[in-house]
């Protein structure tokens, strides 16, 4: 999916085959909680309902959200997909503003400006 992304095609889960739209089989990794908006197969015991209803969100529930797929990108030069990976939360606070630290850059702008502020890029790990 990485070179031939196309934001109008129907996009397919990796993990249970369902198409954008709907919803995903029970016990995929990919389902996002409808609550906390976390991997929903290890949430659904622990979140509730927004209104205090102490019940807690089943999985048949009618409020599970379908797929839809957003590409992943880094914040800086916008390339899709970008290679994951690791560093010092150290040195990720000392490259990367706070209001950004949310989101993800690719390994080359990280380095970029980790050269710009003097921190020496090292990777920790590559996921």
């Amino acid at each position: 999916m990485k070179n031939d992304w196309n934001p109008y095609k129907c996009h397919t889960c990796h993990d249970c085959d369902a198409l954008e739209g709907e919803i995903h089989e029970l016990g995929c990794d990919v389902e996002q909680c409808p609550v906390c908006g976390g991997q929903a197969i290890t949430c659904y015991e622990h979140c509730f309902y927004p209104d205090g209803d102490p019940r807690p969100l089943m999985l048949n529930d009618s409020s599970r959200l379908p797929f839809i797929i957003f590409p992943s990108m880094c914040i800086r030069c916008g390339e899709l997909w970008p290679d994951m990976f690791m560093v010092s939360d150290e040195d990720w606070e000392k490259v990367v503003p706070l209001r950004e630290r949310g989101g993800m850059l690719c390994w080359e702008c990280y380095k970029y400006l980790a050269t710009l502020v003097g921190v020496v890029p090292v990777v920790a790990a590559i996921v």
